[in-house]
């Protein structure tokens, strides 16, 4: 009786966990993340670079215009970042064994010619 038990509560698991399989990277550290996405849109690439990423890996764009730039608020003062940004939201996963979704965007900043200039990744956590 106990094994049925343990197998009905581990299938239960794997219905509320797996998918959050596909969001693993995701649960890596904010600098890592941007570390990642440097390599993949390196400082001095250009706004299509980075929109071209944007759209192959099939993350929503939040924002994007190149007259503003992003407030990132990782540093005490807040600082504008760039002349331009774009904003893409990546994903969010569950969190285990505390049960809040953890939200994930990436900000790009521009400067003044659309050359990437800086990554910020935000990560936003909210309870059940």
């Amino acid at each position: 009786m106990r094994v049925r038990y343990a197998i009905v509560a581990a299938f239960l698991l794997g219905i509320l966990y797996a998918p959050q399989a596909t969001a693993l990277w995701l649960r890596l550290p904010a600098n890592t993340l941007e570390r990642q996405l440097l390599k993949r849109t390196p400082l001095g690439a250009n706004v299509s670079v980075v929109r071209n990423l944007i759209t192959s890996e099939g993350w929503e764009v939040r924002y994007d215009d190149l007259n503003r730039g992003f407030l990132d608020q990782s540093v005490v003062p807040s600082v504008v970042v760039g002349q331009g940004s774009i904003r893409a939201y990546l994903g969010r996963y569950w969190g285990i064994p505390i049960p809040f979704w953890t939200d994930v965007a990436v900000f790009w900043g521009f400067d003044s010619n659309g050359k990437l200039m800086a990554i910020w990744v935000w990560k936003t956590v909210d309870g059940i």
